[in-house]
């Protein structure tokens, strides 16, 4: 099952990928490094 987040969570995780997205290669590579912070 799929684990549910709020949407503060949601919008924060968000918001550190756009803002480090020219940091990384790829969107992807910059969601996986920020999805691995954040736990």
């Amino acid at each position: 099952m799929a684990t549910r987040y709020d949407q503060d969570a949601k919008a924060k995780a968000v918001r550190l990928v756009r803002e480090h997205r020219d940091e990384y290669d790829t969107e992807w590579a910059a969601m996986r490094a920020i999805s691995a912070r954040l736990g």
